[in-house]
């Protein structure tokens, strides 16, 4: 029987998601990718009897951009004709949902904005003859790869004028008018302004246009009751919120759902010193936060701006599929992944964080600053206990994470990228990788990296979130942290042996000075848990003193305060 593999992606995906100027945006990208693949794997299932779909998973819930398929007895012809309707199919399922979005949001769109999505989506699909699976499957692979490579130029339709805000290589169609005036720059004849639509009102900044593409990202949320993708929601909550939400008293979570969505942006803008537009929220909204602003301070209580971007990927999991691919092997590692990710999504939402995607072994995702050593140690031990290796492979499977500790203020695609340049250092730390790095990016723009292995059992972690806690909750003088730095920098001329008992002494002297009301047992403790940290960095003192830097300034506001739960 004439068997092949055939293997069909959706893209581009690193620009449906990362080209994103707000959590919903990123969030949109994520979930339109699994909306267009789920609708074809259904497609296949419906029409194409003579094909098996290997991946992704029957009722897997992570859905990601590609899937594999074997087929039996298709001619040359059959097999052009099915990757050419599928993509004609997964096209047209795309503009059906943009069409929608365009009617929810009660805009008619012009003929820019429709040829900006008719040429978005990246569609590539190959055939393989499949005498060997193993064999099949990594020339499949190969040879998708040298398609893309050979990538095809269109000549641009648009004219010269204001960019997108989001994707800059489209113009700006729907446009949000700033005192009264259209953006600088744009072409009054082809765009659409939303000023005074009631369903785009607070959707949009003053001043701000979006090419077609940011648009439907932007909106998508007006889908929700449609379901679309049933176990998702599409109406997420905004990284403002999920930090006022850390921050508050539980008996105050119900006067805090009135700001659910971007109108917990208004909050930290009157934290900023910022006057409430009526452009950017509704006289309700305006009215709420100021009441909570108010409430804010007169306990003297101020909500930390800073917010963790985590993203994650498996170590060497491609070669790994490269290396064992039969199909039992991947099977189970599919599966065992697709496991992982729906716990991924639990543990985030149990820490109060916002999952913007968990495809299988790699994640994207925002954390409160507080919540981010306890969250990626149950994340990792998670990763352990669920994703095995084959037996043959004989040793653990890790993943590395690039996280940013970045403020609301800051742009989130430089953030983004910020991200993933984390995660490559982290990656190339160790050759065994097992890494993670993180970004502090303060709003004065000053920047601190700090890099360390997971180790054998994550339990640096834990040890971190400790000493993290114990700074935030004041257990030392704010000051500790500064002498102490000041102390070490006197050791550098001191060889590494005598180095080690030093630092403990030091570390004793400085907890000394520093702490009053605990007992010795503690006193003990705490010292310990330093000076474990100052171990774990082999002993090198430019790293554990930028990690202390790095404590010190995270813990500001990130724990206990008047308004905590």
């Amino acid at each position: 029987m004439n068997t092949t593999l055939f293997l069909f992606t959706i893209g581009p995906v690193k620009s449906f998601i990362e080209h994103s100027r707000k959590a919903r945006d990123l969030y949109a990208g994520s979930y339109l990718l699994s909306y267009l693949m789920r609708a074809a794997v259904e497609e296949l299932h419906r029409h194409k009897p003579k094909l098996e779909i290997i991946f992704p998973l029957a009722n897997q819930s992570n859905v990601p951009n590609r899937l594999i398929a074997k087929v039996n007895g298709y001619s040359q012809r059959e097999k052009e004709q099915l990757g050419q309707e599928l993509s004609q199919f997964v096209q047209k399922r795309f503009i059906e949902l943009c069409e929608q979005i365009f009617d929810k949001s009660k805009v008619i769109p012009n003929q820019i904005a429709t040829r900006q999505i008719e040429r978005f989506l990246e569609l590539y699909w190959v055939f393989e003859p499949e005498p060997d699976y193993s064999l099949a499957y990594n020339k499949i692979n190969a040879n998708l790869n040298n398609i893309k490579r050979l990538r095809s130029f269109e000549q641009t339709f648009e004219s010269s004028g204001r960019k997108c805000n989001i994707y800059p290589e489209y113009n700006a169609i729907f446009v949000k008018q700033k005192d009264g005036k259209l953006p600088s720059f744009v072409d009054e004849q082809n765009v659409i302004d939303v000023t005074q639509l009631e369903t785009c009102r607070y959707s949009m900044k003053p001043g701000e246009g979006l090419s077609a593409i940011a648009f439907i990202k932007r909106m998508l949320h007006l889908l929700e009751a449609d379901q679309l993708l049933p176990e998702y929601s599409l109406n997420i909550s905004s990284v403002a919120y999920m930090l006022l939400k850390n921050s508050w008293r539980k008996e105050k979570y119900k006067e805090l759902e009135l700001l659910k969505d971007e109108a917990s942006e208004a909050l930290f803008d009157l934290q900023n010193g910022q006057k409430l537009s009526i452009d950017e929220y509704s006289s309700d909204n305006i009215e709420i936060a100021k009441k909570m602003y108010q409430e804010l301070n007169s306990d003297a209580f101020r909500v930390s701006p800073y917010y963790a971007l985590l993203k994650f990927d498996g170590d060497g999991m491609g070669q790994l599929y490269r290396d064992y691919p039969t199909r039992q092997t991947q099977e189970q590692l599919s599966q065992n992944t697709s496991h992982f990710s729906n716990r991924v999504r639990a543990i985030i939402s149990e820490q109060g964080g916002i999952c913007i995607y968990a495809g299988g072994e790699d994640f994207l995702g925002f954390l409160p600053v507080s919540k981010l050593f306890i969250t990626l140690y149950q994340l990792r031990q998670e990763f352990i206990a669920q994703v095995k290796s084959p037996v043959e492979h004989g040793k653990s499977l890790t993943f590395s994470a690039g996280i940013v500790i970045a403020h609301l203020m800051q742009p989130l695609g430089a953030m983004l990228a910020r991200t993933s340049e984390m995660e490559r250092q982290a990656k190339e730390l160790y050759e065994e990788k097992n890494a993670f790095a993180i970004g502090l990016v303060k709003r004065s723009g000053d920047q601190l990296l700090v890099k360390s292995s997971f180790g054998k059992n994550g339990e640096i972690l834990l040890l971190i979130d400790k000493i993290a806690t114990a700074l935030s909750q004041k257990e030392y003088s704010k000051s500790f942290i500064y002498n102490l730095s000041k102390t070490l920098e006197k050791l550098g001329g001191i060889n590494s042996s005598d180095q080690q008992s030093l630092v403990r002494v030091l570390i004793e002297q400085a907890l000394q000075k520093s702490t009053s009301f605990i007992s010795n047992q503690e006193f003990a403790s705490q010292s310990n848990m330093l000076y474990e940290l100052f171990l774990h960095f082999d002993s090198d003192m430019a790293r554990f003193k930028s990690f202390l830097q790095f404590l010190e300034f995270v813990s500001r506001g990130a724990c206990s305060d008047a308004l905590r739960h």
